[in-house]
């Protein structure tokens, strides 16, 4: 589950930074984090692992792979789990693939858009 958390972070990260600075978008990963902390599976340190390693391998999971220029980050997220230490089994359903793929478009557009509604409003005071 906090793989999952993780990716869905990482998804509303890549929205925030398409329209706001690292301090802002920092920011917001801690509010998420912390709100997973309280309201989600989280358990110290291990999210904080699983966190790091879905930041740098996910940033190359919508790169097109392959001779059919496939994407498909479920993969990426398996493998983060299991760097930071996890045992985490490759989901056979595609269906989760195709659900994975498909939230982190909208997952990213819905930060982008939170982004662009909250953090002018911020900057006013």
């Amino acid at each position: 589950m906090m793989t999952y958390e993780c990716f869905v972070m990482w998804s509303l990260k890549r929205g925030f930074e398409a329209v706001v600075g690292a301090q802002e978008t920092e920011s917001a990963v801690v509010s998420m984090r912390d709100h997973f902390a309280t309201h989600a599976w989280y358990e110290y340190g291990s999210f904080e692992r699983i966190w790091a390693s879905i930041q740098q391998l996910m940033s190359s999971s919508l790169t097109p792979k392959g001779q059919l220029g496939i994407i498909y980050p479920v993969g990426d997220m398996v493998a983060a789990a299991n760097v930071a230490g996890f045992s985490f089994e490759v989901p056979t359903a595609y269906d989760f693939g195709v659900h994975v793929i498909q939230r982190i478009k909208l997952l990213a557009d819905f930060g982008r858009d939170l982004a662009e509604e909250h953090v002018p409003a911020i900057q006013k005071g």
